[in-house]
C-alpha cells in the first residue's frame, strides 16, 4: 500500500518499488505502524465500550432506585439504600472516559446544535414529561435508517451535518435518556453532557 502511493511520486514506478523492496527498515516500520493503528483503534473501541458500560451501570441503578420493592420498605431501609445509591452513582460519575471526535468547523457547529438539544430535552422532562416523551420518539425516528414513525426534520438537518461517530453517539444518549426518563437527574445530567 505505501509502495503504490509512493508510486506517484516523482520516481519511475519500477525504481520505486525496488525502493521499496530493497528497504528492510522502511517495511519494517510501516509494518510496525500498521499494527500500532490497529491498536489505536482497538483502544478507542474499549473506551467507548467502557462509556457504554458506565451508562448502564447507572441505568440499572436508576431501576433499583426507582423500583416498587423499595418504596414498600420500612423507611429506614429505604433511607439505608438510598444512601447506597447515591454512593455507588457518585463513585460510577467520577470515572470519565474520553473518546475525541476529529470534526471539521462544519461539524463542530453542528454537534454544538446537538449538544442544546440535549440539554433542552433534560429541562423539558422537568415540565412535561409526556411531551418530552413523545419529542424523544420522534428524534429517535429520525436517527434510525428506515425512519418509522414520526420524524423531527428540523432535528434531522442538523443531525445530517455531524460527523458520522457523532451521530451513533447522540442515538445512543437519546435511548438513553428514553430508557431513564425523569427517573434520576443525576443520570439524565450524565446523558446530557457535553461531548468529548
Amino acid at each position: 500500500m505505501a509502495c503504490e502511493n509512493h508510486a506517484l511520486q516523482e520516481l519511475p514506478k519500477k525504481d520505486n518499488q525496488q525502493n521499496c523492496e530493497q528497504d528492510p527498515t522502511f517495511e519494517y516500520l510501516l509494518k510496525t505502524l500498521d499494527e500500532l493503528e490497529r491498536q489505536v483503534e482497538r483502544f478507542r473501541d474499549t473506551a467507548k465500550t467502557l462509556q457504554e458500560d458506565k451508562t448502564v451501570i447507572l441505568e440499572r441503578i436508576n431501576k433499583i432506585s426507582q423500583s416498587q420493592a423499595i418504596s414498600d420498605l420500612t423507611q429506614d431501609k429505604k433511607d439505608e439504600l438510598e444512601l447506597y445509591i447515591d454512593r455507588l452513582c457518585k463513585r460510577c460519575i467520577t470515572v470519565e472516559l474520553n473518546v475525541i471526535t476529529v470534526r471539521s468547523t462544519y461539524q463542530e457547529c453542528a454537534i454544538t446544535k446537538v449538544k442544546d438539544i440535549l440539554k433542552q430535552l433534560k429541562e423539558d422532562i422537568l415540565i412535561n414529561k409526556a411531551g418530552t416523551r413523545d419529542k424523544i420518539q420522534r428524534y429517535l425516528n429520525t436517527c434510525t435508517a428506515d425512519g418509522e414513525g414520526a420524524l423531527d426534520y428540523k432535528f434531522q438537518a442538523i443531525l445530517l451535518d455531524c460527523a458520522a461517530e457523532d451521530q451513533k453517539e447522540v442515538k445512543k444518549r437519546l435511548k438513553g435518556i428514553q430508557n431513564v426518563l425523569v427517573n434520576s437527574e443525576k443520570v439524565v445530567d450524565e446523558l446530557c453532557k457535553d461531548f468529548s
